[in-house]
């Protein structure tokens, strides 16, 4: 508060509020709540984005394609409360807020200056959450006499275009590689799965062809099982004839012959009557 009278002042900060004070005395207004300083080329802007040059960086000190030494253009904001025991000093010092902020702006920016430099190309889009921490350390030492920094976000970065030009090809060859990678991948597993079905077919082959002389088998059994038992019923059914006719062993031996002649092409008589086997029984096992 302001004595217009005697050009004195009251060292003592008031909180917002309903206060009363005589006619002759003013307030002069500072923000209590968070102030946003921002570098970009937004029309709500203090300033423009800083102009920077990259470092080698911590962890790509002395590497190749650092991008160290290269310009660029960083665009951000922080934000700051004033401290009330420095009010005073800040008012003695500036008289007017915009004065005030035209300082912490300059401050700032030589801050962000500073930092940059610790940084190389890579680092921006790699480790950006570690640059804008350390950027708020630098920002924070710069105005720590003056106002508390609460927060520093950055907004935008731009390189120089041939720079930006360097950086797409480098990515579009690193994209590249690893398609090829995948594509060698693919060809393996392709190959991979040739080996397996040409496996597969030959053990299905083996299956096959083991069941296929499993079913040979069988029915060659089936067929010779067959035969014996037609050959065993002939024999029974021819004994059971010789018995009935009481023929020897010779005159079956000419039955035969006899049967032999007649199943030929043609017809032959032999001069033998035929032959009554009505009533024929199978003999009772055991007899002869």
């Amino acid at each position: 508060m302001k004595n217009t009278f005697t050009g004195t002042y009251d060292p003592h900060v008031y909180r917002g509020g309903l206060l009363w004070c005589a006619p002759w005395k003013h307030f002069y207004m500072w923000p209590a709540t968070q102030v946003t300083i921002e570098f970009s080329n937004s029309p709500n802007a203090l300033s423009g984005p800083i102009r920077v040059k990259c470092g080698q960086g911590r962890s790509y000190a002395g590497a190749a394609n650092s991008g160290g030494g290269q310009d660029m253009s960083i665009s951000l904001a922080f934000q700051f409360t004033l401290v009330q025991d420095k009010i005073v000093d800040t008012y003695l010092n500036y008289t007017t807020l915009t004065t005030a902020l035209t300082n912490y702006q300059r401050l700032a920016r030589a801050a962000v200056q500073t930092a940059a430099q610790e940084f190389s190309a890579p680092d921006y889009w790699l480790r950006r959450k570690t640059v804008s921490n350390d950027f708020l350390k630098f920002v924070e030492r710069n105005l720590k006499d003056y106002v508390k920094v609460e927060a520093l976000e950055i907004l935008d970065l731009q390189f120089a275009q041939r720079f930006e030009d360097q950086i797409t090809q480098v990515q579009v060859s690193v994209s590249k590689k690893v398609i090829n990678e995948y594509k060698q991948k693919v060809k393996e597993i392709e190959q991979q799965i040739e080996i397996l079905k040409s496996n597969n077919d030959a053990h299905i082959k083996l299956i096959s062809s083991h069941g296929q002389a499993g079913a040979r088998e069988i029915l060659a059994n089936a067929n010779r099982a067959a035969f014996n038992l037609k050959q065993e019923k002939k024999a029974v059914m021819y004994k059971l004839l010789k018995n009935k006719l009481g023929f020897t062993t010779t005159q079956m031996t000419e039955y035969f012959k006899i049967k032999a002649l007649q199943s030929g092409p043609s017809s032959i008589s032999v001069g033998v009557d035929a032959l009554d086997i009505e009533g024929l029984e199978e003999p009772q096992t055991g007899e002869l």
